[in-house]
């Protein structure tokens, strides 16, 4: 299967909308200023979703998700890898993220826990 990796653009929203929807995620705030997103794009359409917030030399990765159908093939890897390079390009110092129920995920790929406090002082502006 040939997946491409590309910024998200408006073009994207309501699909983006509709993706995070059924991954139980929130699509407040999609694309709005101060945010980066990528898509996994497939022919059938958007497989996956990775989007970050900036913030000051900080930044919040959001809305990872990808299709219970594509799952395992490292496409939210791939997407967090790429949320990553650019937070390295932008010479941000650190970059957080709140999940729930990824069952371990994102410890596996060598994210460690932090107090809420510190994410909220660092990005107040996150919703």
């Amino acid at each position: 299967m040939d997946l491409r990796i590309e910024r998200a653009t408006h073009d994207d929203r309501d699909a983006m909308a509709k993706m995070l929807d059924a991954c139980g995620l929130s699509s407040f705030g999609i694309l709005a200023p101060g945010t980066l997103y990528w898509v996994c794009r497939a022919e059938s359409g958007l497989v996956g979703i990775c989007g970050m917030e900036v913030g000051d030399r900080c930044a919040l990765l959001r809305s990872v998700c990808v299709l219970e159908s594509q799952r395992g093939k490292s496409i939210a890897e791939r997407l967090v890898d790429y949320a990553l390079l650019e937070a390295t390009r932008l010479d941000l110092e650190d970059v957080y993220l709140f999940s729930k129920d990824t069952g371990g995920y994102f410890e596996r790929l060598g994210w460690r826990e932090v107090p809420v406090a510190e994410v909220a002082a660092r990005l107040p502006r996150a919703p």
